[in-house]
């Protein structure tokens, strides 16, 4: 009676145990959903908060580009590491023309960016980190026949997680 009343017990044991495990239908897949929400609004998934917003005033301050001013608030408890070479930003117009986004002249043309004032680099410049409780303001550089007065998303992909962000803008 003893020895059948054990292995029950350690049968129940593996079983709950098992139970515990994570299970993936393919191990393989690593691959992240998109997350969505509101722009200018806590992506609770994340604690961040993205934003952009354009202003006609700014076109052609960097000759050939139109500036969309973009916020990042980090609201969680990791540091949010950005990468410009890798990072993709689109922005999609009002009538779901998509956008490429340079993030950066650094890369994109370094003659151009050299150029540019000190001061002027400093304000439109892509960040490598945005810490723990700290918002960052920089500029996206879009083509000039961009349409921006009413653009509806913003697409982001963070290299350094792996994950895309799409994000309705609301008027």
């Amino acid at each position: 009676m003893m020895k059948i009343l054990k292995q029950t017990i350690a049968i129940c044991l593996v079983l709950s145990t098992i139970g515990c495990m994570p299970f993936r239908s393919n191990p393989n897949s690593k691959q992240k959903q998109k997350i969505e929400g509101q722009a200018g609004r806590i992506i609770p998934a994340v604690s961040l908060s993205i934003d952009g917003n354009y202003e006609s005033r700014l076109d052609n301050v960097i000759t050939g580009y139109k500036l969309l001013s973009v916020i990042v608030k980090n609201m969680s408890l990791r540091n949010v590491e950005m990468d410009a070479k890798r990072d993709r930003w689109t922005i999609v117009g009002e009538k779901g023309r998509r956008y490429k986004a340079i993030n950066t002249l650094r890369y994109r043309d370094p003659v151009q960016w050299r150029e540019l004032p000190e001061k002027m680099q400093m304000l439109i410049d892509y960040p490598e980190i945005i810490p723990i409780n700290y918002g960052v303001t920089f500029d996206l550089l879009l083509p000039k026949n961009a349409k921006l007065d009413y653009f509806k998303e913003i697409r982001y992909y963070n290299a350094a997680w792996g994950q895309e962000f799409v994000l309705e803008k609301e008027y």
